[in-house]
């Protein structure tokens, strides 16, 4: 398996196709090739490779009418981190313009909860939720789950692999940390003087 990042192909090739998705065979598998091009770059080919743009929630269908075999991963925080977390992060691309008001970071929230139910009800199958709560206290537990859903070997943390070497997302610093607690429940030390939080439900 391996990383690519948060890409961001899956918007471009959204806007090219019309509704609905499956009514041209041939420019659905297009669309893949163009993708799989920027998968496929010099280093070795591998079985899987991980895309994880957050936004990519947005074109489910697209994504499992391009590959049929495809594994969506859906990871869920408390609310209240999380919208300290985006809101706190400057985002230097304007998809992100959202997290820099309270507001607007509640309405996503709930968009992105709504967009995923439906999501659920109509491809259970090709998606797996996990909290990241359940996830930072039992990561073995959880990994070796995920891991059986995709269909491969589980490695425990010290085998990983280590970071690449040039990480170009918003969780650069996060990405070369081993896994850690303190982010559980930050919200709490700023509700004090963000009362914007209490709006989150915990």
């Amino acid at each position: 398996m391996r990383s690519r990042g948060e890409l961001p192909w899956l918007q471009h090739l959204a806007r090219q196709l019309g509704e609905p998705l499956d009514q041209d065979a041939s420019r659905l598998r297009e669309l893949a090739s163009i993708y799989q091009m920027h998968l496929l770059q010099d280093d070795a080919p591998t079985r899987y490779y991980l895309d994880k743009q957050p936004l990519n929630l947005l074109f489910v269908d697209l994504i499992l009418h391009l590959w049929p075999q495809a594994k969506i991963v859906y990871c869920q925080r408390s609310p209240r981190d999380t919208a300290l977390s985006l809101w706190m992060q400057d985002f230097a691309d304007a998809q992100h313009g959202y997290a820099f008001d309270f507001d607007d970071i509640a309405a996503f929230i709930e968009g992105c909860t709504m967009l995923m139910a439906h999501w659920q009800c109509h491809f259970p199958h090709a998606i797996h939720s996990m909290r990241y709560e359940d996830l930072i206290a039992a990561p073995d537990q959880h990994l070796a789950n995920l891991a059986a859903w995709i269909g491969i070997d589980f490695m425990y943390r010290n085998a990983l692999p280590k970071p690449p070497g040039s990480i170009a997302t918003a969780s650069l610093w996060q990405a070369r940390q081993p896994i850690y607690t303190s982010a559980l429940g930050r919200w709490r030390s700023y509700l004090g003087c963000i009362h914007e939080l209490e709006r989150f439900a915990e």
